[in-house]
């Protein structure tokens, strides 16, 4: 555990994790040096859409309200001016809205939204959220996290269920995701729940294996900087932002 305390990383995150496996250089940039990385709009729109439906159940406003809110939240979030991307995205969030209501309503008592779960891999502790918490007729607890994606996942990102796998094991109930599909021929829902958690816990444990070994090898911030170095092909570094602290972290 030391060589997380080394470098103020913990309570570990599924997001860090999940950025140090796919974005080394990012995960660097956000948890070694703490720079607050940029947000994009289809990330604010997600998060708008979860924010409408969120506050229909919370506070049981119609949906016109809850889509004015959320387009709100969008707007508030994402700084002019704006490109045809960001109409785009806007345009997305009332039926989005609409279809994951529906969808969620009918899976029982709404009980929280962003409940926390505290739990340990390895001996190292995490946190974590799920979007909604729900509990069936028959008293069960259901979590269910929300996607919103313009494509149709297929498969399922590995990713997505390494997610879903670890809170199952935080809180020894059912987790599902609940796909928001936005085609340009409309809006609408697919869900996925793993069957067997352990072979993705298990890749879970390699990749804290993995951290731990790089954590061991750095004494020093400035270490990391020579083990991972950007690919400027890489379309995450495709943001004006990034690409600032890419220059100023490792000089191109």
């Amino acid at each position: 555990m030391k060589q997380f305390d080394k470098f103020d990383l913990l309570p570990l995150s599924f997001s860090t994790l999940d950025q140090f496996h796919k974005y080394p250089c990012q995960w660097v940039l956000r948890k070694i040096f703490k720079e607050k990385l940029p947000s994009n709009a289809a990330m604010e729109r997600g998060t708008a859409i979860e924010l409408g439906i969120a506050q229909m159940f919370i506070k049981n406003i119609p949906w016109s309200n809850a889509v004015s809110l959320a387009q709100g939240n969008f707007d508030d979030h994402c700084p002019k001016p704006w490109t045809n991307k960001h109409i785009e995205e806007r345009g997305l969030i009332p039926q989005a809205i609409e279809v994951g209501y529906e969808e969620l309503y009918p899976k029982g008592v709404f009980k929280r939204w962003q409940p926390q779960f505290n739990f340990e891999i390895k001996g190292l502790p995490f946190v974590g959220y799920e979007d909604f918490h729900f509990e069936t007729e028959d008293k069960e607890d259901i979590y269910i996290d929300l996607k919103s994606t313009k494509r149709k996942p297929n498969p399922f990102p590995t990713s997505h269920l390494i997610q879903q796998s670890l809170y199952r094991k935080a809180s020894n109930t059912r987790c599902m995701n609940l796909y928001i599909v936005s085609l340009k021929s409309g809006c609408n829902a697919l869900w996925n729940e793993v069957e067997n958690p352990q072979p993705y816990i298990v890749m879970v444990e390699k990749v804290l294996d993995s951290m731990t070994y790089v954590l061991d090898m750095c004494e020093t911030k400035e270490d990391m900087l020579k083990l991972f170095v950007p690919n400027i092909d890489d379309w995450m570094w495709n943001d004006d932002a990034l690409i600032d602290l890419r220059k100023k972290y490792w000089g191109y």
